[in-house]
């Protein structure tokens, strides 16, 4: 716990003012520790990956990707795209590409299952999986 500030001059200070100013420096201490990891949560929760394939390719997704946007130069015979292996419950994914891709494959980690995954993603079209950690399923909204 760090203090800031002048420290009042505790040999005045009652049992019970002992009590409240150690709770009050605490809540500013968990405070502090919970805006932070808020903050860190919200820049985790807007990374993104743009990639440009030229030809068939291969992502894998990383852990703090939420969106994934594919920007090819033409159309994609086939792709592979690894969702993120590290999810925690509720946990989106978008996938989009600028191009068709007339072939793609979904994978994910051992353990983890893809309901209705997709197999073809039009130009423009988005698709979003969210993941349950009750069950290790990416389901598709």
């Amino acid at each position: 716990m760090s203090l800031t500030g002048s420290l009042p001059d505790v040999r005045k200070f009652t049992q019970d003012d002992t009590y409240h100013y150690t709770v009050e420096n605490r809540v500013a201490d968990d405070l502090e520790a919970r805006d932070e990891a808020i903050a860190s949560r919200v820049d985790s929760m807007s990374s993104h990956s743009l990639q440009a394939p030229i030809t068939g390719f291969s992502i894998v997704m990383g852990d703090n990707v939420k969106r994934l946007i594919i920007d090819p130069l033409g159309t994609l015979a086939s792709g592979t795209v690894e969702l993120p292996g590290s999810p925690y419950d509720s946990f989106a994914v978008t996938i989009v590409s600028t191009q068709i891709i007339t072939t793609l494959t979904l994978n994910s980690d051992p353990g983890h299952t893809i309901k209705n995954p997709v197999t073809t993603l039009a130009a423009g079209i988005s698709v979003t999986y969210v993941f349950s950690s009750s069950n290790n399923t990416w389901y598709r909204t």
